[in-house]
């Protein structure tokens, strides 16, 4: 588990997200999309089809 309060910003991608994807699928949402870096102190959360379902990429200096 990771602590929450190491994130310096928060961010949710709006809308349908494909969590088939794993961690190199979402990074590379995050850069080609988003025009962001990844491997920053940020959270990124997606959203399922499902609205039950979430997954949330962050980097830790160890990995995601």
């Amino acid at each position: 588990m990771f602590d929450l309060t190491k994130a310096e910003r928060i961010y949710i991608a709006v809308g349908y997200s494909d969590l088939r994807h794993g961690i190199d699928g979402f990074a590379a949402i995050i850069q080609n999309t988003f025009h962001m870096n990844p491997q920053t102190r940020n959270l990124y959360i997606f959203c399922g089809r499902k609205a039950d379902r979430i997954k949330v990429l962050f980097w830790d200096n160890d990995g995601y």
